[in-house]
C-alpha cells in the first residue's frame, strides 16, 4: 500500500518546520514548497492527498493557486487547507474559503493542524506517547538563561513549565538530561508552539508555560524517549 502524500507549502521555513513536526508521527510522504509556482508543479506531479496552503505564498497566492486548479481540474481529490496568516484574516478571505476545504490560522496549533488535517485524512497520527517526566530545564532565549521544569516529553516536545513569558514562535536552546541517558547531556532547540500563560490561559490543570516543538533531534533521542514511554513508569529526576 503506497504511503499518503502531504503537501506543505509556506514561504516561511520557520513554519514548515514546524508544520512537518507536528507531522513527525504520521507515516506519509511529506512534500514542500515556499514558493506559490513551485507549489504548483509538486502538486500536479505528486497528486497530493493533503494540501496544507498558506494564503499568502509569492509568486502565485493561495486564492490564484486554487482557481487555476478549479479551471484547469488538475490534482481533483486533493483536500485543500488555507492557512492564514493572522486570525484576523480567517473572514478575509471568503472568496478563497469556497475554494477550499477547511481554513486554519497562525500561530498553529499542534492539535488543531492535525485534528482538521485527520478529518480529510484518516493516516494523519495525532498522537504522541507522552511521558510525565519533571526534570531541570537550562533553556536559553537571545543572550539570557533561565530555568524551568519539564512537565512531560515525547519524541516531538514537551511541555516547559517557566516564569518567562514567551509567544508563539519563539525558539529556544535547551539543555537537559533524560533518565534514560543519563551520561549524556541533551542539547537541542525547541520552537513554542503553544502558550499557556496568563490569566486566561486554557489548560490551568498543567502550571503555567508552553509547549514546546523539538527541532533536528539529536541522534537517539527518540529511542530513549521510547524506553522511557515503555519502562517502568514516568521520569521523576526533579523533586
Amino acid at each position: 500500500m503506497e504511503k499518503p502524500i502531504i503537501m506543505l507549502a509556506d514561504h516561511s521555513r520557520f513554519f514548515l518546520q514546524i508544520e512537518k513536526g507536528f507531522l513527525r508521527g504520521t507515516d506519509a510522504e511529506v512534500v514542500t514548497a515556499e514558493i506559490g509556482t513551485r507549489a504548483w508543479e509538486m502538486a500536479c506531479k505528486h497528486k497530493p492527498d493533503l494540501i496544507y496552503l498558506a494564503d499568502d505564498l509569492p509568486g502565485l497566492p493561495a486564492r490564484d493557486f486554487c482557481l487555476k486548479r478549479q479551471a484547469c481540474g488538475h490534482f481533483p481529490d486533493s483536500r485543500i487547507v488555507l492557512v492564514c496568516s493572522h486570525p484576523q484574516q480567517v473572514e478575509e478571505v471568503k472568496g478563497v474559503r469556497d475554494l477550499c476545504d477547511a481554513v486554519l490560522s497562525k500561530p498553529l496549533d499542534r492539535n488543531a493542524f492535525l485534528e482538521c488535517g485527520k478529518a480529510f485524512l484518516c493516516h494523519i497520527e495525532r498522537r504522541l506517547k507522552r511521558v510525565p517526566c519533571t526534570q531541570l530545564i537550562v533553556y536559553r532565549c537571545g543572550h539570557e538563561s533561565y530555568y524551568g521544569t519539564s512537565v512531560d516529553i515525547s519524541e516531538g516536545g514537551m511541555y516547559l513549565s517557566c516564569s518567562r513569558t514567551f509567544r508563539s514562535g519563539d525558539r529556544l536552546a535547551l539543555n537537559f538530561v533524560l533518565p534514560c541517558m543519563p551520561s549524556e547531556v541533551i542539547e537541542m532547540h525547541g520552537a513554542v508552539v503553544w502558550v499557556n500563560q496568563g490569566r486566561g490561559r486554557l489548560k490551568k490543570e498543567l502550571p503555567s508555560g508552553v509547549g514546546l516543538l523539538f527541532e533536528k533531534l539529536p541522534a537517539g533521542f527518540a529511542k530513549a524517549i521510547k524506553a522511557c514511554a515503555h519502562g517502568a513508569g514516568p521520569c521523576m529526576c526533579a523533586r
